[in-house]
């Protein structure tokens, strides 16, 4: 890294406003789009003030690459919501730094593979087992249906929620359990509070505290409560049974062992609060990404029918019958292969992940970063570029099946969305495999279109913490 005193570039900035007024006119309903509009004229690396907030705008695939992978810009900004969703302390895997993030970080994937998470044959055992299931439930659904109608809404999430419950929990519930059910209500409840309000809680902390209801503070406050006092009835229920700590079967088993482990030693970071955090992390970001995603590889099946066919063919060739591929046979569909990453390319839902923040003050490619500096990614540019994907906008698989050298940076931009360096996602491999194994067997078993008495299906997302495709309706037939 070079040494200097200049900030980054971007639009000028008005008193106590700062850029909101420009970043409200390039796009008021999603940053990202905002974000992405005003990097075109300010370049890669773009400083913005939001409100009260320094915010570096970080747009470029490949100082993205380069930046995020450096330690000095390894944390975490926490505030606002973060706060809100922690007992305003400073816990789980997502939002801390420092030592404690590398202490939490490793007993989380020590202990989640402990128990399937990480083990691919473990792993995807029980995918495949759930999977199955949800192939019957949807049969049972179109059975029922009037006209093989199916309203693509949260439909995976259930079925997603199953898997990392068998991992975190232990266990695992039929589809109309009614703990299976409240636990994806709060979760889907918490994530629709994800809104414009809220941005401006992120620009003027403040009106968190005196408008809570406007910013969405108050909604955040009152589900994140419920989703802490789920986890604690289940940590209880634990408890009752008596065989965490002799016969441990469960993620949770392991953190309540830790837990009475440093009952009387206040200084560690293993207490009851953190390890409720972190499993909420684990609940929140696992099961809303991957479903999310599938609901978007429905979509492009119902608009791209061609795709659909392409990838149906693929799979049928190579596995005829009622055999269903495996994760390692994902070699054998390099087309099936290339739908998925289209599919996250262009169904991004995370086009803006988690800030980070500089932790020392630093320069970078000659321009000074003060400590704190808040740093954001903007994923959509990055999957976006019309000079690098020449027709982003496009639904084209087979951008990702040329021969040359280019393909593997193709692949590492849309592998971006789970993360760089130390801050990689820790269930990216169980969101690959969940992604391939769900998506192969409804395009195996079901041909998916359009149901032309209603408009066209949109592309415009709904708007939260993570993004989802609007609901549809898709015409389902099987295909056996």
């Amino acid at each position: 890294m070079r040494s200097g005193k200049h900030r980054p570039p971007g639009p000028r900035r008005l008193p106590l406003l700062g850029n909101m007024i420009q970043i409200a006119k390039a796009n008021p309903f999603f940053s990202h789009l905002a974000f992405h509009k005003l990097s075109e004229k300010f370049g890669g690396l773009m400083r913005l003030k939001v409100g009260f907030q320094d915010v570096v705008v970080v747009s470029d695939f490949k100082i993205m690459q380069d930046m995020l992978a450096k330690d000095v810009f390894s944390g975490r900004h926490f505030e606002g919501y973060m706060k809100e969703r922690s007992f305003k302390k400073d816990l789980g895997i997502i939002f801390t730094s420092g030592e404690m993030w590398n202490v939490l970080r490793k007993f989380t994937v020590k202990n989640l593979r402990d128990y399937g998470f990480g083990r691919k044959q473990t792993m995807e055992n029980t995918i495949s087992g759930e999977v199955k299931q949800f192939l019957t439930y949807l049969k049972s659904s179109l059975a029922n249906s009037n006209n093989n109608s199916l309203r693509v809404e949260r439909l995976f999430h259930l079925s997603l929620l199953n898997v990392l419950w068998s991992m975190v929990g232990g266990k695992t519930f039929s589809h109309d359990d009614p703990q299976l059910l409240r636990l994806l209500k709060i979760n889907e409840d918490l994530m629709k509070t994800g809104n414009f309000g809220a941005n401006l809680a992120f620009a003027f902390p403040l009106l968190a505290v005196y408008l809570p209801s406007y910013t969405g503070i108050a909604d955040q406050r009152k589900f994140n409560g419920t989703f802490q006092e789920y986890i604690r009835e289940i940590f209880a229920e634990h408890r009752r049974n008596g065989k965490f700590a002799s016969q441990p079967s469960s993620f949770i088993d392991a953190c309540l062992t830790e837990i009475e482990k440093n009952a009387h030693n206040p200084s560690s970071y293993m207490q009851e609060e953190q390890l409720l955090i972190t499993i909420i992390d684990l609940f929140q970001v696992g099961s809303e990404t991957t479903g999310n995603t599938l609901s978007y590889a429905i979509l492009f099946m119902v608009l791209y029918p061609q795709v659909q066919q392409n990838v149906f063919e693929e799979i049928n060739s190579a596995f005829p019958g009622d055999s269903l591929p495996t994760y390692e046979d994902r070699t054998l569909l390099p087309y099936t292969e290339a739908t998925i990453l289209e599919t996250l390319r262009l169904g991004n839902v995370v086009p803006l992940p988690p800030p980070r923040k500089a932790m020392s003050s630093c320069s970078y490619a000659g321009y000074f970063f003060p400590k704190e500096t808040i740093v954001t990614m903007n994923f959509y540019s990055a999957l976006m570029d019309e000079k690098y994907w020449e027709d982003p906008y496009n639904f084209r698989p087979e951008r990702f099946l040329d021969s040359s050298p280019n393909f593997l940076d193709k692949r590492k931009r849309v592998e971006q969305v789970f993360g760089f360096g130390k801050r990689i996602c820790v269930g990216e491999d169980l969101a690959k495999m969940s992604l391939f194994l769900y998506f192969s067997a409804c395009i195996k078993n079901f041909d998916f279109k359009r149901d032309i008495s209603e408009p066209t299906p949109s592309m415009v997302p709904l708007p939260g913490f993570i993004l989802s495709p609007q609901s549809f309706t898709a015409l389902v037939s099987s295909r056996q």
